[in-house]
Formats: C-alpha cells, structure tokens, sequence
C-alpha cells in the first residue's frame, strides 16, 4: 500500500493539471497497473497486449522507459527492466 501511495504522489506531482478535477484513485491505479500485459513471441519479443491511455503513459514517462511500441525485442525488455527505478 505505502508503494501504491508514494507512486501515486509522484504521479499526481508530475502531472497536477490531470487530476485538478478528479483525483487519482488508488483502485484506478491498481487497475491500470493490473492491466499492463504483455504476449511474449518467441525470437521476436514481447507484444503489449493492454490499452493505451493517459494514466498508462504517465507511469511510462515516470519509469522512464516506453513499452506501448509494436513489438519490444527481448533485448529492449531486458534493459527497460533492469533501469527502472523504484
């Protein structure tokens, strides 16, 4: 929970004219990380099997890292994963 909490801090503090009429909700949040999936391709990648939307690119633009392109070759996951800062 503390987790969810500083995330969504951080996200309201980077993006405050998003939430100035509705805040952001820990059961949203929850919900857009939840959805977050990906199909893994054998020799290609991973496919990003989840729907874009604002929330979905402000966790990736706060990660730091893009993960809503075509196909993510195995090599791009694997950086993207070891550079996220918690």
């Amino acid at each position: 929970m503390v987790i969810l909490k500083i995330l969504q801090r951080q996200l309201t503090g980077a993006n405050p004219e998003c939430y100035k009429t509705e805040p952001l909700s820990i059961d949203s949040l929850i919900s857009a990380l939840r959805d977050i999936r990906f199909a893994h391709l054998p020799g290609s990648g991973y496919l990003p099997m989840f729907n874009r939307t604002d929330l979905t690119d402000q966790l990736q633009d706060l990660a730091g890292v893009n993960i809503s392109t075509q196909i993510i070759p195995t090599r791009t996951m694997t950086a993207n994963y070891r550079n996220v800062k918690v």
